[in-house]
C-alpha cells in the first residue's frame, strides 16, 4: 500500500491580478474551518488552493512510508511525533514541494489564519521586490528583531531578522521557488515538527529567513481548538523544573539581557 499524499483542490474566485500563489492546508473533514478560511480569503478577493491534510487513520497506518522516523525523534526531542504533527509536516512538505514548481512566491496558509487588506498590501510589496527572500513568517509565536538587516515596509511594518533562536508557529508564511526547494530537500524523511524542522535550528537548509514585524497576520478563532497542541501537551514527557520561576525579578532581568544580546549581535542567515 503507497504512503498516502495530501490532495490538491482549487478555488477561484473573481479576484485581482495575484503577485504570488495561495496554498491553503486543511482536513477534508474540518468543514468549518474550511468555510472560514474560504470566506475569509474570498472577501479579500484571493484565489487559492487546497491541499488535504491526511487524516489520522491515514497518519498512524502509514508512518514509515510518509518519512517519519521515531527513533530520532526521541533522540532528538525527547519523544514521538503525534499523529495530528506527522500529518502536518507531510502537508507542509507537499506544499513545499508544489511550491517549488511555481515561478513566483507562494502564501502557505493553515486553516486558523485570518488575513485582512493590509495582510494582502504587505504580502504583495514583498513580492515587487528585486530580490524574493527564501522564507518570510508573517505570523509566528515569538519574534525578537535582531537590530541588523531591517527595512521599512510600510509606516508599520519592518522586515527583520529573528535575533531569537527559534520561531514556532507555521501558520502563515511567504516562500519563493528556492526557498520551498531547500525545504523540500531534506525532507523525504522527517523526525522534527513542521515548525521546528523549518525554523527550529535543528537542520542547516541555508534559508534565508526573516519576518514580518509585527504580524501582519492574525489567527482566526478557531486557532484555539488546535488537534496538534492537544496531542502534542498529551504526549510531551518534558518535566518543568519547579525552581524555574518566569515570574520572579531576577528571571525577568536574566530573560531581558538575554534577548537583548541576541538582538545585538548579526543574526545567522536561518534558523
Amino acid at each position: 500500500m503507497a504512503a498516502p499524499n495530501p490532495a490538491l483542490s482549487s478555488i477561484d474566485s473573481p479576484a485581482r491580478q495575484q503577485a504570488f500563489d495561495v496554498t491553503v492546508i486543511a482536513m477534508k473533514h474540518e468543514i468549518e474551518r474550511r468555510n472560514t478560511i474560504e470566506n475569509n480569503l474570498s472577501a479579500i478577493g484571493l484565489r487559492f488552493r487546497f491541499i488535504d491534510g491526511l487524516n489520522y487513520d491515514e497518519t498512524t497506518t502509514c508512518k514509515i512510508k510518509l518519512g517519519y522516523r521515531k527513533e530520532m525523534s526521541v533522540k532528538t526531542i525527547q519523544r514521538e511525533l503525534t499523529a495530528p504533527e506527522i500529518g502536518c509536516f507531510v502537508s507542509h512538505r507537499e506544499a513545499w514541494i508544489q511550491a517549488s514548481r511555481k515561478n513566483r512566491p507562494t502564501l502557505i496558509l493553515e486553516s486558523d489564519a485570518l488575513l485582512d487588506s493590509e495582510s494582502v498590501e504587505i504580502i504583495e510589496r514583498l513580492c515587487n521586490q528585486a530580490a524574493h527572500h527564501d522564507l518570510v513568517m508573517l505570523n509566528y509565536h515569538k519574534c525578537i528583531p535582531s537590530f541588523w538587516k531591517r527595512s521599512a515596509i510600510n509606516s508599520r511594518y519592518s522586515l527583520v531578522k529573528f535575533a531569537n533562536r527559534r520561531v514556532h508557529c507555521l501558520a502563515s508564511y511567504l516562500v519563493s521557488p528556492e526557498g520551498a526547494r531547500k525545504l523540500a530537500d531534506q525532507a523525504s524523511t522527517f523526525y522534527l515538527t513542521a515548525d521546528d524542522y523549518a525554523t527550529g535550528g535543528y537542520i542547516d537548509k541555508d534559508i534565508d529567513l526573516f519576518a514580518v514585524f509585527p504580524r501582519c497576520v492574525s489567527m482566526s478563532h478557531l486557532a484555539d481548538q488546535s488537534t496538534i497542541e492537544e496531542a502534542r501537551q498529551e504526549a510531551s514527557k518534558r518535566t518543568k523544573n519547579p525552581d524555574k520561576n518566569k515570574a520572579s525579578l531576577f528571571r525577568k532581568i536574566e530573560l531581558y539581557l538575554r534577548n537583548l544580546r541576541r538582538a545585538l549581535l548579526p543574526p545567522s542567515k536561518g534558523l
